[in-house]
């Protein structure tokens, strides 16, 4: 019984050094990878806006222009 008590109590250090190791893959290479893809949807999405502007801009000059001519 004593060398079952004792393999059981090594076996702990290996499933906590797996949490370990797991936290450390999210931490250090997953969530810098999330913030470059968060980064670059945020850049795009400013993109967007900044496109539509000029797109709602141009059409109120066509819109103007045809209205009341040149």
């Amino acid at each position: 019984m004593a060398n079952n008590e004792k393999r059981d109590s090594e076996d702990v250090p290996w499933s906590l050094i797996v949490t370990v190791m797991a936290l450390l893959l999210t931490f250090f290479i997953v969530m810098p990878i999330l913030g470059v893809m968060y980064y670059d949807m945020f850049i795009v999405h400013q993109a967007a806006v900044h496109e539509v502007k000029k797109m709602k801009q141009l059409r109120r000059e066509i819109l103007e222009e045809r209205m009341y001519g040149k």
